[in-house]
């Protein structure tokens, strides 16, 4: 079997990323994270839908595969 993969950068993978306003409170801190992992969340389920499985995570990168 041949896969494709894909490695994208963590930061490109929820819209919020360039957003760099510090949260002054807990409750602006904890709407931030929520949004973002809503976004994130998304992205992975648009990736899902078009095949792509996430196969590893770290830090700076995602490393998606999907037959080929």
């Amino acid at each position: 079997m041949k896969w494709n993969y894909k490695v994208i950068p963590t930061e490109k993978l929820y819209s919020d990323s360039f957003n760099h306003d510090i949260a002054v409170s807990k409750h602006a801190a904890e709407q931030r994270r929520e949004n973002i992992g809503n976004n994130f969340e998304a992205v992975l389920n648009k990736l899902g839908e078009d095949g792509w499985d996430l196969v590893s995570a770290t830090g700076e990168y995602c490393i998606f595969k999907k037959s080929g």
